[in-house]
């Protein structure tokens, strides 16, 4: 077998796990999935798993990632998305919060297993980087004030995501997780238009 055909091998056999462990989270909850119903539903050996997880929590992370990846690509690719930075902002948002807020459980681990992710480490935070293009390109454009790092603006957003999500983990019944999320959003982002900076700003 040929390198290449060898690690095209492990990608895939990787990729099962975290669409078999996804699937298993999500039917069985989180605490309720052993490492073994995962490789039984992905027919692997047990030891097989360990060869890419240390563990099930290390799965979290990489599912995170994947779907993060795989839902902000489409959300942005959408036919009907907007030109402007902060709309898209918006819609990626609201593409995370409907992702992942249905099961709170879930969430609420994906949270703990993804939380404080610094953008710029090869195991950053892939919605950060998400936004953070999107932040850039806003503060470009005149939409996003530019007298702030790009990199506070991005994390003022992961905030008002994550609080929002824990909230509502605790509270679903305070109404739909994307409203609320969109709701923070919107106030945030006005207070960071780009009218608001420079001399103004400092008054």
């Amino acid at each position: 077998m040929t390198d290449s055909r060898r690690e095209r091998k492990k990608q895939e056999t990787r990729q099962r796990l975290l669409e078999v462990a996804w699937e298993l989270f999500r039917q069985k909850g989180y605490e309720q999935t052993t490492v073994e119903d995962i490789t039984e539903a992905a027919d692997v050996a047990k030891g097989t798993f360990f060869n890419y997880f240390a563990a099930k929590e290390q799965v979290l992370g990489a599912i995170a990632a994947w779907r993060i990846d795989l839902v902000g690509s489409r959300a942005l690719a959408a036919t009907d998305v907007p030109e402007g930075s902060v709309a898209r902002i918006k819609v990626v948002m609201k593409a995370m919060a409907d992702e992942f807020g249905p099961d709170g459980e879930l969430a609420r681990h994906f949270f703990v297993a993804r939380i404080g992710a610094p953008m710029r480490h090869k195991s950053a935070h892939h919605l950060g980087h998400f936004l953070l293009d999107l932040v850039v390109q806003g503060q470009r454009n005149g939409e996003i004030r530019d007298d702030l790092p790009p990199e506070l603006v991005t994390r003022l957003l992961l905030t008002c995501l994550f609080y929002n999500l824990i909230r509502w983990c605790n509270d679903p019944a305070g109404g739909p997780l994307a409203e609320q999320v969109l709701y923070a959003v919107d106030a945030l982002l006005e207070g960071l238009g780009s009218e608001h900076s420079g001399e103004e700003c400092e008054k």
